[in-house]
């Protein structure tokens, strides 16, 4: 767990986590509203624990969420093979429709659950992370792919954690 210097740093890494903006999780968090974008920014950029933390948040829900997907999916008794099974049989009475779109689609989702389709995307903006040791950068990459795992599992729907005010 990163440690943070204060209890309004906490809580604008926990703003930042619950996808408010800089400036929005800086006023929430306890600043002045007073040139709330600039000083957010200036406070991220000195006290890089924050993002650190934020990611750290981050990471901890989807491993929540995943852990949820899970049990849902075991109390449901839904396997992959019953999943994939599922989307097979859509795909060939879907072509047995002639509805070739809904065929692909299903194939398509086939392969998604397979791992054969990867989705990339960036975060940040060009130079955010020339900075960063080889080990930073590898947290950073971990925590991206484990929150876009978790979206993906969920259908985007992250689960809301409690607020601590520590």
């Amino acid at each position: 767990m990163t440690i943070l210097l204060s209890a309004r740093q906490e809580r604008f890494a926990q703003g930042l986590a619950e996808g408010k903006t800089q400036a929005e999780a800086y006023i929430e968090a306890g600043h002045s509203p007073k040139n709330a974008r600039a000083n957010a920014s200036t406070l991220l950029r000195d006290s890089p624990r924050i993002l650190a933390r934020r990611d750290e948040l981050l990471s901890c829900r989807a491993e929540c969420n995943l852990a949820v997907v899970s049990e849902i999916a075991v109390q449901s008794h839904c396997t992959l093979e019953q999943h994939l099974s599922t989307l097979a049989q859509l795909r060939d009475e879907a072509r047995a429709k002639g509805d070739y779109s809904s065929a692909i689609s299903a194939e398509y989702k086939r392969g998604q659950v397979l791992g054969f389709y990867i989705q990339r995307s960036e975060a940040g903006k060009p130079g955010d992370f020339s900075d960063l040791s080889d080990e930073e950068l590898m947290a950073k990459i971990k925590a991206y792919e484990a929150i876009d795992k978790a979206k993906d599992t969920t259908h985007g729907q992250l689960i809301e954690l409690p607020k601590r005010d520590h």
